[in-house]
């Protein structure tokens, strides 16, 4: 799906013949605009912490990126988000 400027959708091969869908979505909240991503159709547990720690991975950046910051670096805060995950889905 595509709603320029306010909705993209598309679908993500996960393997084995399997798709999940990622939505960005903007909405107006007074003067700022918020980002909604959702990652769904997920059957994996594996997938599922993997793919939140990388979009949390991934949102970090783009702040970091908005306020002239250094992002953190990758592959360490996704493992370190990876593990609060899988703490918090159980």
């Amino acid at each position: 799906a595509c709603d320029p400027p306010f909705l993209l959708s598309y679908t993500w091969p996960m393997g084995d013949n399997e798709n999940s869908e990622v939505r960005f979505q903007l909405t107006e909240h007074g003067d700022k605009v918020r980002l909604t991503v959702t990652h769904s159709r997920l059957l994996k547990s594996e997938q599922k912490l993997s793919v939140a720690g990388g979009w949390h991975v991934h949102l970090e950046f783009l702040l970091a990126q908005l306020n002239n910051q250094t992002p953190p670096p990758f592959w360490a805060t996704h493992t370190t988000l990876e593990a609060e995950y899988a703490r918090l889905f159980k």
